[in-house]
């Protein structure tokens, strides 16, 4: 294993969140301090504030978490390791970011995100799942990414205009240009998860808006289960005018299936007493996506921009290769459009 590799990690954060609980877990990671850098960059665009560290960054590969993340101390070994599966060829490594519920309602979010019936193979950004294998962005996920750091930049970096779904923009337009991406579930972080139900439906309603804004972007690269949920907010809306038997029957055999999927789950999470809840659950993130692409739809069509790239970022290099330590030098600050070049 190539451990003389630099690595540099990038950690957007908003203003008035903190990044103090992952600087100090990074810094125990099982890899040569002086071949880590870290920076930390503040503002309200992910894809703006990611692509700005990756212009400040001077590493071979650019590692992409968020602020809240638990890294595993054998994160970057594990990465080398999917690098070194991939044959060497592999220039963008991935793997899941494991949710740790806080209480019994998000225990029922988590299995509406780990579930087959709702995610199939997404649900391998969530869960340890298979094996070292070559994929892409279905089973990536964002916060915790990592590419190297030619590529990032002949690639353009991130769509800003596309947050959230700016990753799987990237990972199509990476595969396209066939750099090889995998997938390795050893390479993984954590999250705490405390979501109330207000938050968990405005979290799946912005991944369900992205995804319709990336449908303008690449309408030829999306999957047609992405159309499922908005087709199932149209059907919900055809039961007001059509009160005919026959047009309830898929709504039995979702609430079924979905009612059969939280029960298995919840005996083995031993919370046997809420597999009533599955299928509103279920429902609740099926319309959240579904009325998020709609949003995103009509917000096209009337001319109503996305906004997002308009806010500026401050950059901070809290950790230089070389050092032992942390630094907390502002290198960098703008209020405008950002691109690497």
């Amino acid at each position: 294993m190539n451990t003389e590799i630099t690595f540099s990690f990038i950690i957007p954060h908003r203003p008035g969140e903190s990044a103090g609980s992952l600087l100090r877990l990074l810094g125990e990671i099982d890899y040569p301090p002086e071949n880590i850098e870290i920076i930390v960059v503040q503002g309200r665009n992910p894809a703006l504030q990611r692509n700005a560290g990756a212009y400040l960054a001077e590493g071979d590969f650019l590692f992409f978490l968020d602020h809240d993340c638990i890294p595993s101390p054998g994160l970057l070994k594990e990465a080398l390791r999917a690098l070194a599966a991939g044959q060497e060829r592999a220039e963008i490594v991935g793997g899941p970011c494991i949710m740790l519920p806080l209480d019994s309602y998000n225990i029922l979010y988590l299995h509406t995100l780990v579930s087959f019936f709702s995610h199939y193979k997404m649900r391998a950004r969530y869960i340890k799942l298979g094996e070292v294998r070559e994929s892409g962005e279905k089973e990536l996920i964002g916060c915790n990414l990592m590419i190297k750091r030619s590529v990032f930049k002949a690639l353009g970096g991130f769509k800003e205009t596309l947050y959230p779904n700016e990753e799987n923009e990237l990972l199509n337009r990476a595969k396209l240009s066939h750099h090889k991406i995998v997938y390795s579930p050893e390479v993984l972080v954590a999250k705490e998860m405390k979501l109330s139900a207000a938050e968990y439906c405005r979290k799946i309603f912005r991944y369900g808006n992205g995804r319709g804004r990336e449908l303008f972007e690449e309408p030829l690269r999306l999957n047609l289960m992405y159309f499922l949920p908005p087709l199932f907010c149209l059907y919900l809306a055809g039961a007001v005018f059509i009160r005919q038997t026959f047009y309830f029957i898929p709504l039995a055999v979702y609430f079924s299936v979905s009612f059969f999927s939280g029960l298995v789950y919840m005996f083995r999470q031993k919370k046997v007493f809420l597999c009533w809840a599955p299928p509103l659950v279920f429902t609740m993130m099926h319309l959240s996506y579904g009325l998020g692409m709609w949003s995103a739809v009509f917000r096209r069509f009337l001319g109503l921009k996305p906004g997002g790239n308009q806010y500026g970022v401050e950059v901070n290099r809290v950790k230089k290769f070389g050092a032992a330590g942390l630094d907390d030098e502002t290198v960098y600050a703008r209020q405008d459009n950002f691109k690497t070049e």
